[in-house]
């Protein structure tokens, strides 16, 4: 055999362990999402793994979710923030988001700073959610006259003292745990669909889950 057909050869065999990664993840997926089969995490997740084990990267992140959630395995957030954080650093958009919140949910400046970082790397790779709490990251102290949070269903802290706002709608954020607006002039807040809210900064302002519009 000459040098060109042994050259032939592994291009063959590449392309053709390639396509069955591909093909193995594909499966994973529609079990996963139940697309012309019937829905099933349990094969989903162990078809996930098995097309990680044979390189393709792309089953991080789906690994990452069913670890969290506990789809067709038990829920272990160990684990599946180990997974968000392998899919991040492969320059998966969602999970670089993930690692974002995560930073973003603890109160230190060197938290905020990392979670600065994976905010800017998703928001590259075209994560509008990303970019969204960017801007959020950024609102404090910023002279702000409006804020519209409505995309971020899965945001869990607000910080946007010190700004002009006059009002601020909040009833798409139903994980918001913590806000912080002092230094506004808010006359119209809507905390409708916050049942998770447990802080506020601003002493003006009672709240239950029930009342459209609080002032």
């Amino acid at each position: 055999m000459n040098n060109n057909e042994k050259n032939n050869n592994k291009k063959t065999s590449k392309n053709a362990n390639t396509q069955t990664k591909e093909n193995i993840f594909l499966q994973a997926l529609n079990y996963y999402e139940g697309k012309g089969v019937k829905q099933d995490y349990a094969k989903a997740f162990a078809q996930f793994e098995l097309a990680l084990k044979q390189g393709y990267l792309d089953s991080q992140y789906y690994l990452a979710v069913c670890h969290e959630i506990g789809l067709g395995t038990k829920s272990d957030k160990k684990k599946a923030l180990e997974c968000y954080y392998r899919s991040a650093i492969q320059n998966n958009d969602k999970a670089q988001l993930f690692i974002g919140n995560y930073y973003n949910q603890q109160n230190s400046a060197e938290a905020k700073k990392k979670a600065i970082y994976w905010y800017e790397l998703s928001s590259k790779c075209g994560n509008k959610e990303a970019s969204k709490m960017l801007e959020l990251l950024h609102s404090k102290n910023n002279n702000l006259k409006e804020l519209n949070t409505s995309s971020l269903t899965n945001l869990d802290i607000l910080s946007c003292s010190n700004n002009q706002l006059v009002s601020l709608d909040l009833s798409n954020n139903k994980k918001l745990r913590k806000l912080l607006c002092k230094g506004n002039n808010i006359t119209g807040l809507d905390l409708s669909n916050c049942p998770k809210l447990l802080e506020t900064d601003n002493e003006s302002f009672t709240y239950d889950a029930e009342t459209t519009i609080i002032q």
